[in-house]
């Protein structure tokens, strides 16, 4: 998922995965769906940026098999993808900051 569509639809993916989860689980959860989102907000650009390295392994054996265009293509792909997750870490970090100080 491309960071714009990341950031439009976060929510709402939680709020579906919340579900998800309530329903495996069939009892009450030791978390509610607003602390879910709150330990989003605090660890998923963290995580993305930490897994950076498995995912440029990942993407560097498929890159082997494509055409020289394709390759560019998914190249930029990725650049994007790398990009919206740093700048997701400093709006983030950003904020934790706010809110540790209020």
């Amino acid at each position: 998922m491309n960071g714009k569509d990341r950031r439009e639809n976060w929510e709402r993916l939680l709020e579906q995965f919340f579900g998800y989860i309530i329903d495996y689980c069939k009892r009450e959860l030791p978390f509610t769906l607003d602390q879910l989102k709150e330990s989003y907000r605090r660890m998923f650009p963290m995580a993305g940026v930490l897994l950076l390295p498995v995912f440029e392994s990942v993407a560097n054996i498929g890159l082997r098999n494509l055409s020289e265009a394709e390759r560019t293509e998914m190249i930029n792909v990725l650049s994007e993808k790398k990009l919206a997750l740093f700048e997701d870490l400093l709006f983030f970090a950003k904020r934790n900051q706010v809110i540790r100080k209020t």
